[in-house]
């Protein structure tokens, strides 16, 4: 299995391409093996630095979404156990836990590190979930008589997210106010499903509403 390290870019004022090695012939690979060569970055002349900033206990790690203090967030998978969602800042790998279950994902992070995602509980259903001061909480499902499955995607600097919730046959857009509850967003008329992918601080929200003519 490959592991993939996550790398910070550093971006300055750009002269020229980055500096690549000569690629090698790939003449020499048996059929249907693929071949490698590796490509490295400098800042002589560049003003770009990839820097690697490592990975959570040598597993298979992802960040998806920083702040402005340089706080980001993510998940790793670790063989035979699965995906759990995780923190990065100042060199430091911190795992966010999840609602009981062995799976949870932080999708984005706003700049007071109140971050969104989702995570299983010990029954194994998966809840939109939000990170305050490290505790995770579970968010209000649309339908209370039927929590259904959810993930919040997106959140603004006022602490509002966006994402989805699934209840029987439906998928649904949902909005989870700064203010607390839960709000059903909808799709658009002709729609089967529909969920929110992001968020501003005017609250406007963007997502997908998805048609299907023959499931």
């Amino acid at each position: 299995m490959r592991r993939f390290l996550p790398a910070l870019l550093l971006l300055a004022s750009c002269a020229d391409a980055p500096v690549e090695p000569a690629t090698q012939s790939l003449a020499r690979a048996a059929p249907m093996l693929r071949s490698f060569s590796d490509v490295t970055w400098t800042t002589s002349t560049t003003g770009i630095e990839m820097v690697p900033i490592g990975q959570f206990n040598g597993d298979y790690t992802i960040l998806v979404d920083i702040n402005a203090n340089g706080f980001a967030v993510g998940w790793r998978n670790t063989p035979g156990v699965g995906e759990r969602a995780i923190s990065w800042q100042n060199g430091v790998f911190t795992d966010l836990g999840t609602l009981g279950g062995g799976f949870s994902r932080a999708y984005q992070v706003n700049a007071a590190g109140v971050i969104v995602g989702e995570a299983s509980n010990e029954f194994g259903f998966i809840r939109p979930v939000v990170w305050v001061g490290g505790a995770i909480r579970e968010l209000p499902a649309l339908d209370p008589t039927n929590a259904g499955f959810g993930t919040a995607r997106a959140i603004n600097e006022r602490g509002a997210g966006g994402g989805k919730h699934s209840r029987p046959f439906t998928t649904r857009g949902a909005l989870w106010p700064a203010e607390g509850a839960v709000v059903d967003i909808g799709m658009l008329p002709t729609a089967n499903v529909g969920w929110a992918t992001g968020i501003n601080n005017h609250g406007h929200v963007f997502g997908q509403s998805i048609y299907f003519a023959d499931f």
